[in-house]
């Protein structure tokens, strides 16, 4: 960050500051002066309060983002797609995003390749989603491995590869992630991508299953095993 940012952010606080400290005396004055009662007057404070610091940040964010900053874009983009200081706006949202993941932002990289897959906030492309999810991926981020490999399992946005899908999944799997687990027992189980070992099936289901995942819940009742016994390291 620049010294010209870095005056801009110290600014910006001090805006904050100022404005939280106006917005408290703003309500103290109504709960005295007009009796609306203490909780009414405390509710009111804190929504003040709330409010001009959440206009306040995202007055800092932009002016981080529009300087290039990755994770000012990344976040600027969770304000416009969450509403938060801002009026909703995907097509906002996703412009951030998109700067944000072309400088190698891996988390912005992920959430590209998700809004891809989905089709929720751009139009549905698998094999865009392909490419964001590799970029993330290879930077070490979870839910991207994850997702690769659920996609070359699939064939979506790429040629089906199942070893491939092993291998991401495995990767996914090793660091807890518990959708990547329940995948990869499913690899063992039908001998997708690896030799079949059913062990190796319910170690990972039961590494899933301790976390709460359904599908691997329900693998090992149909396999006739109790899920809550410990999975083996």
């Amino acid at each position: 960050m620049t010294h010209k940012s870095e005056i801009i952010s110290y600014l910006g606080l001090a805006v904050i500051a100022v404005a939280l400290t106006l917005g408290i005396e703003f309500a103290f004055h109504l709960t005295t002066k007009y009796a609306i009662g203490v909780g009414l007057g405390v509710f009111l404070m804190l929504w003040i309060c709330r409010t001009v610091y959440q206009l306040a940040l995202v007055k800092i964010v932009r002016e981080a983002a529009e300087q290039g900053n990755p994770e000012a874009q990344l976040r600027l983009c969770y304000f416009y797609y969450e509403a938060s200081g801002v009026k909703r706006d995907k097509v906002e949202a996703v412009k951030w995003l998109r700067r944000s993941a072309e400088q190698g932002c891996a988390k912005a990289e992920d959430l590209l390749g998700h809004f891809y897959a989905s089709g929720a906030v751009v139009k549905q492309d698998f094999a865009e989603a392909i490419k964001w999810y590799r970029k993330s991926a290879e930077r070490g981020v979870v839910s991207a491995q994850t997702f690769l490999g659920v996609c070359y399992l699939a064939g979506k946005g790429i040629e089906r590869d199942s070893h491939e899908a092993a291998r991401w999944l495995r990767k996914a799997a090793n660091r807890g992630d518990s959708m990547a687990q329940h995948c990869l027992g499913d690899c063992y189980n039908d001998g997708t991508g690896v030799e079949r070992d059913m062990d190796e099936a319910i170690r990972w289901y039961r590494k899933a299953a301790e976390q709460g995942n359904a599908n691997a819940n329900e693998a090992l009742r149909q396999m006739g095993l109790d899920a809550r016994k410990p999975s083996r390291s």
